[in-house]
């Protein structure tokens, strides 16, 4: 007879810190180790089957840590990803934060892990005892780590082959952690502070063991990483104890663009062949009125400016090099002679990757578009026309610039009001907003409009459309 284990991971993601290890050391224990599954289901037991024969559970659990078991693995990716967890003195004027790695490994949702003990021979009762507590497993690992657990039946047990990577004495690949096989409850229960006490690494009752990779052993190894897209999208909180107004946000986005041409220049990257996605200069021919450099978007509650959002609509979305650069800018620029309503306030990272995912408010696929920042025209309308009218043919013009099929949407409907109410004051009207960028002067300010358009077909957001559309002005939500 033999006792089969199968675990899958729903959310494709398996957290484990092993043993001897730190969390910031980045290391992900794997495969999962026979000493942490029996730990898993004593875990199980006192806490959701309570009801199980404890000398019927301390008999399995003593028969599977008298064997060492054979596990058939899926390939995995290794990852991670950065906290700053903030201390008991923090506060948006002083920061005390400690820097946190969470490693993890990448697994499809749907593949299967299989744990093997070939030896093991257990009593009905003793099967069924063991099949209530795998089934309750609620993960393995970290919490994080959910998983979904089954015992096999004696007819769907696999076959060992060199597949399997098994235990070994000679040609050892990785090392697992296992129980001896006398073991006790005692000891399997330990707790991580109880082992620092007693200045240990490894527990008492728990060895390595040496194990040989399989042909399919789905270890993880950094050179095989699969590619990635590379972000297109950056989000920051605007904190301090000073806030900039929602309508001043060109501020906002103006002093976090200064801030991130810094940055690429004390790197050294200000004359890289895809700065201009940054900072919109020396655009290359094939670029040139497509609008695919950096977008500066602010994000405000109504009244204050809350979050700003680096948005690179270029195909390659943010450059990998300039990552480091954007990662490390911690507020917006100080200026020598700065205007009215502007702060040099810290800023946090707090999300990096897809549009869709870092600000889900700009996104969307509709027909039916709505301003969220007024939409700004360089241009006069004429005399002779209505505002619909001048506002239609410079939506007409401005998504003649965009990438988003071969062919121009058509504007059905334009609806435009010249002032708007902000969710949360009554004094949000269009010319109330700072119009014009630093650097310029409120004579070069633009005619704002708010504007709800209807489209002859859907398309993808985020739409931010109009003059100033780089630094935040002319964002649309979708409509229903």
């Amino acid at each position: 007879m033999a006792v089969a284990v199968r675990f899958r991971f729903p959310l494709g993601e398996y957290h484990a810190t092993p043993w001897d290890r730190a969390v910031n050391s980045g290391d992900s224990e794997w495969p999962p180790s026979p000493w942490r599954i029996l730990r898993a289901l004593l875990s199980t037991w006192h806490t959701r089957c309570p009801n199980l024969d404890a000398e019927t559970v301390d008999h399995v659990v003593g028969k599977l840590a008298a064997n060492l078991p054979a596990y058939l693995l899926p390939d995995v990716q290794p990852s991670h990803t950065r906290h700053y967890l903030p201390g008991v003195g923090h506060t948006e004027v002083s920061r005390d934060t400690a820097y946190t790695l969470a490693p993890r490994l990448q697994l499809a949702p749907d593949v299967e892990i299989v744990v093997l003990w070939q030896e093991v021979e257990l009593a009905p009762d003793e099967r069924l005892v063991l099949a209530e507590l795998v089934k309750c497993l609620p993960y393995l690992g970290r919490a994080e780590s959910i998983c979904d657990a089954r015992l096999l039946d004696l007819d769907q047990i696999p076959t060992v082959d060199d597949r399997w990577t098994v235990p070994t004495e000679e040609g050892i690949d990785l090392r697992v952690l296992v129980p001896s096989p006398e073991v006790t409850r005692a000891q399997l229960e330990v707790t991580p502070d109880a082992m620092r006490k007693a200045r240990r690494l490894v527990p008492e009752g728990a060895a390595w063991q040496g194990y040989r990779n399989g042909l399919a052993s789905g270890m993880p190894r950094r050179a095989d990483r699969v590619a990635r897209a590379a972000p297109t999208a950056m989000r920051w909180a605007l904190g301090g104890p000073v806030s900039i107004r929602g309508r001043n946000g060109v501020l906002a986005t103006s002093g976090l663009r200064s801030s991130a041409l810094w940055m690429l220049k004390h790197l050294g990257l200000e004359d890289s062949e895809h700065a201009w996605m940054l900072a919109g200069k020396h655009t290359p021919a094939e670029a040139k009125g497509r609008h695919r450099h950096a977008h500066w978007l602010w994000v405000s509650d109504g009244d204050k400016v809350t979050d700003l959002v680096l948005w690179v609509p270029a195909p390659n979305g943010i450059p990998e090099e300039f990552v480091p650069a954007l990662v490390g800018i911690r507020s917006l620029a100080r200026l020598a002679d700065p205007p009215r309503g502007y702060v040099p306030a810290p800023v946090h990272l707090q999300a990096m990757g897809r549009v869709r995912d870092v600000i889900p408010e700009a996104y969307g696929v509709s027909a039916r578009w709505s301003s969220v920042t007024p939409m700004l025209a360089d241009r006069h309308p004429k005399l002779t026309k209505s505002v619909e009218w001048f506002v239609r043919r410079e939506l007409e013009r401005e998504l003649g610039f965009r990438d988003w099929t071969d062919e121009i949407p058509v504007v059905q409907s334009v609806n435009v009001t010249d002032s708007w109410a902000a969710p949360t004051t009554s004094d949000g009207r269009v010319n109330d907003y700072r119009r014009y960028r630093l650097g310029e002067t409120m004579a070069q300010r633009r005619r704002g409009f708010r504007v709800d358009v209807q489209l002859d077909r859907p398309i993808e957001g985020p739409v931010v459309l109009g003059a100033l559309s780089h630094f935040g002005f002319g964002r649309f939500r979708p409509g229903v």
